[in-house]
């Protein structure tokens, strides 16, 4: 196919693009806003009753087992029956409440109340504790935000408790009538702005804080400027400071259901529409007269107004009478959600709730709209539960819903990012935009797209490129380069040219059939091969006429070409980048800068992109970030760089591409879009990953809109957004220290954000669980710790369950410090400190370290005595031997003078070879004497034993039991050679009593039983 002419190629000119959208679209446009649905596994078999979240993030069910903690990474549950120190009949826990304190007031099923304590993990049974409440039932409880909470019973007895010592400090009212004269029931409390207490009754108002009592039924406490009012259940405005009473703004015989305020008016839903007074002068408005039965106020100060008709009611300024009723994009025949309605705003500012009759939604701000919330999990692709109980938004914009079938997690992700896929789901690998705005991409299956048009190609294509005469210009991977030349100036249908290694026509025969980059320079054509290098084409009379460059290093795999206008190119290599001045010389040099170890070279070799920015040149290097090029001239091997590092929360080791928007520059790298300002340097991230959408760039060439939005390749299509986005703020819940498990312990110990941990000695191993509070489903939050005192430098965290692992860590005082990182790689101004106290054993102590030196000085003390105590002995015994040394030398000299008188007789005393022949002979007279001794020699002799046994030792080198022994071995040799006689009968003949212990003797003596040397002996002879 390659060899055929062009013209068999013009089924390409069927292509009536003037009939396609030129740009991709997606349902998940920009603004839209989409949610995904997660679940907690753990309380999948659980029936949720109640939650919360507490002041340090966690999120805290009230379940029929107990208590439920949830961090964004694991739960931990807390059974009453297991945490209280009395019997509690059951673990269903009812409602919970979060005290001031932190303490989680708990309603049980049979309506007691307890009070659990998140650091100690116990219930205490209040029921039980407060001789006022045996017996009653728990019917609300009124957490004040002064420390106080208040409890209502169904028998109509209240309680203040301080939350604090609610055991010590209470006050319990038996009756309403205690409170308020005449009154039967409580029906509200409440704190104003200025501090007071209100209890409201069906008798009367009570200022608990003053004492003073306002007879009427009045339903709400309103704070304005912190001046308290009092609205009545018919709409009746009452001041008590001075008793002023406003007129109600709505008709007679309404009932008020809920009250809003606004600067100084008091805004009121009620069954006949919604109104509002002026408390300056007491004017009146009407918004509607459609029944509301709940308002909510935005940070715009628009009002949002719910009742039974369908949709929600807006008023955009609440100080004229202007209101609009907006119904919902999708219809819901569902139970309606009981007061509170589902609304909240996102800290972006986003409204998201749900209108009567309706479902899931968003106030789209720019059409005044609502629009669904898709849901790519569902399968009408929106959120319509059934009886909906309970909602919260947490801190990170999360909903935590409770409906009758279970609870719902839904993380939302408002698409500032468009993804599309394409047709077969493969990687994109080119993309360009034409002059008239049309986007042009080819995947890796080789199928080449305009708007709706695609044709599948034989090779995929690895770069597009329009020619400035409007001609597009697609370079493949093993199939050379197909040119599109427009039939009109409406480029509605193309004729194509084949370009290819193979071709027998001159006119289009090019270096490689796998051309990566494509670029334009004037008159000039650059084709940039994956392996082959650089080829320069010009165009000639029926086609064009390439050439390779001579002078090219060899080899080069090019992935991009860039010039800068002045007759250089710039190319990103595999291998380094490459400079050459080709486009204005016959005879080009070229240079490779590789990575270098100075603080001025590149950082890399691998360069996968290169852009412009305010007039400068940037390398993107694989592995590292960003290179400027700051040498004025690029013909040079010893280029200067500036090389700027993506930030920790960016993979450098997975950029794939980066594109200039002129005055700032876009690095994509996995899942992260790296933003970077030239004016000052400065870097920040955003992830392109959602909880319903993981995103990962390829390496395709971006391109821009004729808008300005950025399109990037992905694995799967493409990716568009507007390169103005804001820079994303973390989030200002600042990480915590969720649990600790010990060495060798399979259990995890719950914590609850403590200040401060004691590590015994015999738990110096351990692993602190951590948690950045983040409930979005996608993980994106790094945190980053260290130990000071202990560790040099930070430890960086990211997965699905962050921990801080220490082994055997020394005894001493530490901090542990948690960060959370911000986009651009910045610690976050909300982290935690831990103060961690190791105790160290008996022998790390500075007690043990005194016992030792005690101890060692008595050691040397006690030497030092006992050196003197021997040295005295042994001038002692010097006397004593001086003294025996002089009666020694008179006897000798006595002796030696009678000796004179008398013939010489030698004696075995005067010579070592005597002395050894008279103990011979006497040994062998007796050898067979199984009792002769040492004595019995030196009897023979003359001598004492202690004077046998030095003389033995100085004339044969041996003890006397020694010298015995080895002569009645030497005795057995010439027995046992004679072989007349048995081994036991040799040991009788030669004074062992026993032939076992003549063995061992012979053995030890000659390294040889008597029955191993009889053997030899014969195999001798």
């Amino acid at each position: 196919m390659k060899n055929l002419p062009c013209r068999l190629y013009t089924y390409y000119i069927v292509i009536l693009l003037h009939l396609l959208t030129a740009t991709l679209r997606a349902d998940n446009r920009p603004g839209h806003i989409s949610g995904h649905i997660s679940a907690i596994p753990q309380l999948h078999q659980s029936h949720i009753s109640n939650l919360q979240q507490d002041g340090n993030g966690f999120i805290w069910f009230a379940t029929w087992n107990g208590l439920i903690r949830y961090d964004g990474h694991t739960t931990h549950s807390f059974k009453p029956i297991q945490c209280s120190e009395g019997t509690i009949d059951s673990n269903r826990i009812y409602n919970i409440k979060i005290s001031t304190t932190g303490d989680i007031w708990c309603v049980s099923s049979d309506n007691r109340l307890f009070l659990f304590s998140p650091d100690s993990f116990t219930f205490t049974n209040l029921s039980s504790a407060i001789p006022q409440f045996d017996g009653r039932k728990v019917k609300t409880l009124t957490p004040l935000k002064n420390g106080y909470t208040w409890v209502t019973m169904r028998d109509g007895t209240c309680a203040r408790l301080n939350d604090t010592v609610p055991l010590s400090d209470i006050q319990c009212y038996i009756s309403p009538d205690c409170l308020v004269n005449g009154a039967s029931s409580v029906t509200a409390i409440s704190l104003a702005e200025n501090g007071d207490e209100w209890v409201l009754t069906d008798s009367g108002a009570l200022n608990y804080t003053s004492g003073r009592i306002y007879p009427g039924r009045y339903r709400y406490v309103e704070s304005l400027y912190k001046t308290t009012y009092l609205i009545a259940y018919d709409g009746l405005v009452m001041r008590p400071a001075d008793s002023r009473r406003y007129p109600t703004p709505l008709p007679a015989e309404s009932t008020v259901s809920y009250v809003r305020t606004d600067a100084h008016r008091i805004v009121m839903a009620s069954d006949r529409g919604i109104a509002s007074v002026d408390t300056r002068d007491s004017a009146t408005l009407r918004y509607t007269s459609s029944p509301s039965t709940y308002l909510f106020k935005d940070s715009r100060h628009r009002l949002w107004g719910f009742g039974p008709q369908p949709g929600v009611t807006i008023i955009p300024d609440p100080a004229t009478p202007r209101s609009s009723l907006i119904t919902p994009a999708t219809g819901s025949d569902k139970t309606p959600v009981k007061n509170p309605q589902l609304i909240f705003e996102t800290a972006s500012g986003d409204i998201l709730l749900r209108p009567t009759g309706g479902v899931l939604s968003f106030y789209d701000e720019t059409s005044g709209t609502l629009d669904d919330v898709t849901f790519s999990t569902t399968p009408s692709g929106c959120y319509d539960r059934d009886a909906i109980k309970k909602y919260i938004a947490d801190r990170t914009d999360n909903l935590w819903i409770l409906h009758s079938e279970g609870s719902d997690i839904i993380n939302f992700d408002r698409r500032t990012f468009t993804h599309t896929t394409n047709r077969s789901l493969t990687e994109t690998r080119a993309l360009a935009t034409d002059s008239h705005g049309r986007l042009w991409t080819s995947d890796r299956s080789g199928l080449l797209s305009c708007g709706v048009f695609s044709h599948r190609l034989p090779s995929p294509a690895y770069t597009i490129s329009e020619s400035p005469d409007g001609q597009i210009w697609v370079g493949t991977k093993g199939d050379g380069v197909y040119v599109l030349a427009p039939t009109s100036d409406q480029a509605v249908s193309y004729n194509v040219t084949h370009l290819s290694r193979h071709t027998l026509s001159e006119n289009r025969r090019i270096h490689s059939d796998s051309i990566y980059a494509i670029a334009f320079d004037n008159d000039l054509i650059w084709l940039g091969s994956y392996g082959s290098g650089l080829a320069r084409g010009k165009a000639a009379e029926g086609g064009w006429q390439f050439d390779k460059v001579a002078g090219q290093p060899d080899g080069m795999k090019i992935r991009r070409i860039l010039p800068d206008g002045k007759g250089h190119l710039l190319i990103a290599t595999a291998d380094g980048l490459v400079t050459t001045d080709a486009p204005v010389s016959e005879r080009p040099s070229f240079f490779v800068n590789k990575f270098r170890n100075e603080p001025w070279g590149l950082k890399g070799n691998d360069i996968m992109g290169l852009a412009e920015c305010y007039g400068r040149y940037y390398a993107c290097v694989f592995g590292s970030g960003l290179s400027r090029i700051d040498s004025d001239s690029l013909l040079t091997a010893d280029i200067r760089f500036t090389t700027f590092d993506l930030p920790a929360t960016a993979e450098a080791g997975q950029i794939s591409t980066a594109v200039s928007t002129g005055n700032e520059i876009w690095i994509a790298a996995g899942s992260i879009l790296t933003r970077f300002s030239p004016a000052d340097g400065h870097m920040h991230t955003v992830s392109c990953d959602s909880p319903s959408d993981h995103i990962t760039f390829s390496e395709a060439t971006p391109a821009l809109s004729d808008n300005g939005d950025i399109v990037l390749g992905t694995t799967d299509g493409v990716i568009t957004f507007t390169p103005t986005l804001p820079s994303p703020t973390a989030s200002s819940l600042p990480p915590v220290v969720t649990g600790i498990q010990y060495q060798n312990d399979k259990r995890v110990i719950p914590l609850n954000n403590p200040a401060s941990l004691v590590i015994t000695p015999d738990r110096r191993s351990f692993t602190l669980l951590l948690s950045a509070m983040d409930y979005d489903g996608v993980r994106t939050a790094r945190l980053r710790y260290r130990m000071e005192g202990l560790d040099v430098g930070w430890t960086y965290l990211h997965g699905p369950q962050p921990t801080a692992t220490y082994n055997n860590i020394p005894p001493g005082e530490y901090v542990l410090n948690i960060q959370r990182e911000n986009p651009d790689g910045s610690p976050s101004d909300t982290g935690s400190r831990v103060s961690v106290s190791v105790t160290p054993t008996f022998t790390e102590t500075i007690w043990f370290r005194l016992t030792i030196v005690f101890m060692l000085v008595a050691l040397l003390l006690g030497l030092t005595a006992a050196i003197i105590y021997f040295k005295r002995m042994r001038n002692a015994l010097q006397r004593k031997y001086s003294l025996l040394m002089t009666v020694n030398s008179v006897s000798e000299r006595l002796y030696r003078k009678t000796a004179a008188e008398k013939p010489a007789v030698p004696t075995p005393r005067e010579d070592n070879t005597l002395f050894i022949e008279a103990s011979l002979g006497f040994l062998n007279d007796n050898i067979d004497n199984v009792d002769l001794m040492v004595e019995d020699f030196a009897r023979h002799l003359g001598m004492s034993r202690t004077a046998y046994y030095n003389r033995m030792k100085e004339a044969a080198g041996v003890s006397p039991v020694d010298f015995i022994r080895q002569m009645r071995i030497k005795r057995a040799l010439k027995l046992l050679e004679g072989g007349k006689h048995t081994i036991a009968e040799v040991a009788y003949m030669t004074g062992f009593a026993d032939p076992k212990y003549f063995s061992r003797c012979f053995k030890a003596e000659m390294s040889m039983t008597p029955t191993q040397y009889i053997a030899a002996f014969k195999a001798k002879k």
